[in-house]
């Protein structure tokens, strides 16, 4: 063991004495070589990693996702007393993706993360090689979109005006919350952090979605508009309440909307639908994917494509109408539609000719000619 690193290797020697100075000479030249390398510890190494993700400007829930798997692979390299990059190996990293218990879509992410960390410490040579990169990641089944019907949306609404909120101000700030979520597609923590600023004498929206760093501008119906000026408060936001941190904040409207839902009698309420409903009724109006993609401050039309591909009404018409020409070609289909199985029949009675044996009589009968 030198420097933390276990070394197999023969000394070509079988005397204790010769080997022992052999493997005090490795220990020298391994001491001179981790000088020159400026050796690292694992606790070091993150640290510089996390400085390296602050650096690079990324938006602040990405930082503290990255801090969340940062501080979890600090605590399985302590328990297993892994000291140096250079004593991870391809069973330590598998062993500790076993002990995740996140849900696949969160481990999926998890696993991006560590190969991120991994590749840091590659480029600085502080381990050979990114063993992450050959871990699989897990199966994730995918969610269907599912927005919300216009039944449901009446229905939030109108619990708005039913529920037992502590007074009538809650009640249009709640109903302004939905409005705004449900006509401008923003996260939950961006339309939380909403304010004043971000709506010009027109009525556009500006903003820079939080997570993806991307500006918008475009019209807000002026029913929401108009809602948004029934609550505002004198510090210019609409949605906050009270000095905790943004992360608190948006915990208790999830909470809020979650208990509103189940008020309504509508199931499976989660933020993120209103932003669903937001997408699939533009792409059912026939917007472009593209234009889409751009109000949703999507950086990639890939990320669109993945979740709202299906409800592309200019892809679905196509489909339907590339469906629609299959069916017409289809002969065993005509046959059917016209009611007529004289056609399959006379086949059915040449194959039974040819192969020499009885003709079923199952689904429709078959007449064989004596003469």
């Amino acid at each position: 063991m030198i420097d933390f690193v276990r070394i197999h290797r023969s000394l070509g020697t079988r005397d204790s004495k010769i080997a022992n100075l052999k493997a005090r000479d490795l220990e020298l030249d391994k001491g001179v070589e981790s000088k020159n390398e400026q050796t690292v510890t694992i606790a070091s190494a993150l640290d510089a990693y996390e400085l390296d993700a602050k650096a690079r400007n990324l938006a602040p829930e990405s930082l503290r996702k990255y801090g969340q798997s940062i501080a979890h692979f600090k605590e399985y390299c302590k328990a297993k007393g892994i000291h140096s990059p250079r004593q991870l190996t391809l069973d330590l990293i598998r062993e500790y993706r076993a002990s995740w218990t996140f849900q696949p879509i969160t481990q999926q992410k998890a696993l991006e993360r560590l190969r991120s960390i991994l590749a840091f410490f590659v480029a600085h040579a502080w381990m050979p090689e990114n063993y992450a990169k050959k871990l699989r990641p897990p199966k994730v089944e995918a969610t269907p979109t599912l927005p919300y019907t216009q039944e449901e949306m009446v229905k939030l609404l109108a619990a708005c005006e039913t529920y037992h909120f502590a007074n009538a101000y809650v009640r249009r700030q709640t109903r302004a919350f939905i409005l705004l979520l449900r006509y401008s597609g923003l996260r939950l923590l961006d339309t939380v952090q909403f304010n004043r600023e971000r709506v010009d004498a027109s009525g556009r929206l500006l903003l820079t979605m939080e997570k993806t760093g991307v500006p918008l501008r475009f019209p807000l119906p002026a029913f929401v508009v108009s809602a948004l000026e029934e609550i505002r408060q004198a510090d210019g936001y609409f949605f906050r309440s009270g000095p905790g941190t943004w992360k608190s904040q948006e915990s208790g409207w999830w909470r809020r909307l979650k208990k509103l839902g189940k008020h309504a009698g509508v199931n499976g309420v989660r933020p993120h639908r209103f932003r669903d409903t937001f997408a699939v009724e533009l792409l059912n109006a026939g917007v472009s994917i593209e234009t889409v993609s751009r109000l949703l401050g999507h950086k990639s039309i890939r990320v669109t494509e993945k979740h709202y591909s299906p409800w592309v009404a200019s892809r679905q018409a196509e489909l339907e109408k590339a469906l629609g020409m299959a069916l017409a070609a289809d002969t065993l289909l005509l046959q059917i539609s016209d009611g007529s199985n004289k056609g399959m029949e006379n086949q059915q009675v040449g194959v039974v000719a040819r192969e020499g044996i009885e003709p079923p009589t199952r689904g429709f009968s078959v007449r064989c000619s004596t003469n």
